[in-house]
Formats: C-alpha cells, structure tokens, sequence
C-alpha cells in the first residue's frame, strides 16, 4: 500500500496554505512529480523489486503445487495454507508490478479506473494474509488441545464456511476507496499534496486507526492468544508422554507406541512451529507499515515518501518470505520441494511419499 506524501500543517488556524506539489507533464503528457531517484538508481531499485515479485509469484506456485498434488499435505490446516499462498502469489502478479512503478518513477501510469482497482487488489490480498494466519493459529489451536474430536470439531464443511469468511470479509475490505469514504475531510490536504496522475492512496484518521484496528490489532490478540495456549499445551503433551514412558513397568522411552505416539506428535508440533514462526515474522514485517498508518495522520501527513516506500516494501516482501519459511522449518514441505526441484513428481509413487520422513526412505 502506497500513502500520500503531504508537507502541509494540518492546523486549521493558520491563514498561510501550504504549497503545492510541483508536478511536472512528462510520460506521455502525464502529470507527476519528479523521480526522486537519478537514472541509474532506478535502474536498480527496479531489478530489485522485480526479483521480489518474481520471488513471492514463484516460491507461492510451488506451495499451492506441492499442496495440490502431495497426499500428505491435503490436510485441513493446508487448506488455510493454499489459500494464503493463493493470496500472496496474487500479491506478487496483481499488486507489487504496478507499486513498484509508482515507487520508483513517481507517476501512476494505468488511470485512474485501475488506480481505484489496484488500491483495492491492494487491501484485499495483503490483509487476506492476516485473516488467514488468523484461521490458521485458530485450527492449530483445536488440533493440539483437542484432537480426537478435532476431525469433527472442524470438518471440511466448517474449513470451507472460514475460507469463504476469510475471502469474503478481504474482497469488501477495500471498497470503502471506491465510496470515498477513507478522503472525507482531507480532500484538500490530497489536491494540494498530489499530482493528477499520482494515484495517491490516502486515509483519514478514521480509515488510518479503523485499519489498524481490525487488520492488525484484532488478529494479532487472536494469533497471540492462540499460539500461547498451543505452546503451553504441547510441552503438557510432552512431560506427559515421557512422565508415562518413565513411570509404566516394561514400557521404555523407545517401545512401539510411545515412538509412533511420539512421531505423530513431532509432525503436529513442526507444522504448529513452522506456522508459529510465519505469524511472528509476518507481524514483525507488518508493524512499520501499521505503525506509520496510524501516526502519519496524526502528525499531519508529514511522513516523507521514502519512508512510505519502505515501510509499504518491507510489508510486500512478507508475500516472499511465506515460501523460505516453509522450505526451512517445516520437513514435509521441504520434501515435496525438493521433489518438485529434481523432477521426480511424475511418477505416481511419490505423490503418496511420506514427505516428513522422505530422507530416511531415500537412503
């Protein structure tokens, strides 16, 4: 998401308005202001976020692939984690290819029918994420403190009602910019700080702290509280099982059913760490943003661009990291990429594979 950059004060008591943004006619006749960046730089800058959106579009593929074909993976909680793949990978084809031009030559060059449309590909796909991992702490919660009833507890029906939730709360979230709704009260602030063909993606103070509110604040207590109560239960799972293996006459730490006891647990708590450690690292990508949302308009959008453009990135390359995650933490995925990567998913076989222990079986 791309904010407005506006050197204005905001108090209505001074006689002296702020001056305008010098715009300048360039790109086909276009209006914009100047590049803040000389010719070879944007060179880089755009060989850079080029790579991360080919990286969030590519690493995104190869999860909803792996989910799609591996048995294994088609569990309830990878439902969750296909469909915020499909979101991120939206990211990278839909949101970060136009953000990036605008951040790096200053000028929307699509109109503004497809600014108002990538403001709201925008909103959508990135806080689809937070509603997802939302879900996701929420299903990892009921299959680690509840799992005989877990299957019933959340069936395929229920996963299914969430996912539509989930889409369905996303895609509405960013029509108020369609209403105007989020610039009541600041047109003027945004005909003076904007060129023509800026495509600034402004909110008042209302839209700053009702976003940061119920995008950020509201899921970041669900995920919390979640994974707090997840963590506690695991480690009761734990002392419990060696407290058993260690107390029960003729049955050692290494008997039959405490190792499949055992192996089924390793398998449930790595995909809870794995999804554990995707949430913390997605709040920690997305406070910049949230945390200059909300205080840009209270200081009177004096935030400068370059710090928009950073914060806005850092949220975006969230979208990339998903992938690399996956691929270090959690070992079914890594065996089903590393399957994909040497080419051996055409043979029938290995869509059954036992991805979490793919290394032992392959020796």
């Amino acid at each position: 998401m791309f904010w407005l950059h506006i050197r204005t004060s905001m108090d209505n008591q001074s006689d002296v308005e702020a001056p305008r943004l010098l715009c300048v006619n360039s790109y086909n006749n276009l209006s914009c202001s100047s590049p803040r960046l000389p010719a070879p730089q944007r060179t880089l800058a755009l060989v850079v976020l080029i790579s991360f959106s080919a990286c969030t579009v590519v690493g995104n593929s190869l999860i909803v692939l792996s989910i799609l074909y591996f048995r294994q993976l088609q569990t309830r909680t990878n439902a969750f984690t296909l469909s915020l793949a499909l979101a991120d990978m939206l990211v990278g084809l839909l949101v970060m290819p136009y953000s990036m031009m605008r951040a790096v030559y200053s000028c929307w060059f699509y109109g503004s029918l497809f600014c108002k449309v990538h403001t709201w590909f925008d909103f959508t796909f990135t806080s689809s994420s937070v509603i997802h991992l939302s879900c996701i702490s929420i299903d990892r919660y009921i299959a680690v403190s509840d799992p005989l009833r877990y299957p019933k507890r959340l069936g395929p029906s229920k996963v299914a009602l969430m996912l539509v939730v989930c889409w369905s709360t996303t895609l509405a979230y960013g029509l108020p910019f369609f209403s105007g709704w989020t610039v009541l009260g600041i047109e003027q602030v945004i005909a003076r700080g904007s060129c023509r063909d800026a495509c600034p993606v402004v909110g008042n103070m209302a839209f700053a702290f009702t976003n940061a509110f119920f995008a950020y604040l509201i899921p970041l207590c669900i995920m919390v509280t979640s994974y707090a109560k997840i963590f506690r239960i695991a480690r009761e799972q734990v002392n419990k099982i060696r407290a058993n293996s260690a107390h029960v006459p003729g049955v050692e730490f290494s008997s039959s059913s405490t190792r499949q006891q055992w192996a089924a647990m390793r398998r449930e708590h790595n995909a809870t760490k794995t999804l554990g450690i995707i949430m913390g690292v997605f709040l920690i990508f997305w406070l910049p943003y949230c945390s200059v949302a909300v205080i840009d308009p209270i200081i009177g959008y004096q935030t400068s661009a370059t710090s928009w453009d950073v914060a806005n990135w850092i949220a975006y390359v969230n979208s990339a990291i998903n992938p690399v995650l996956f691929a270090s933490f959690n070992r079914s995925f890594r065996g089903a990429f590393r399957l994909i990567f040497t080419c051996r998913v055409s043979s029938s076989t290995y869509r059954n594979a036992d991805l979490f222990n793919l290394k032992d079986s392959a020796n």
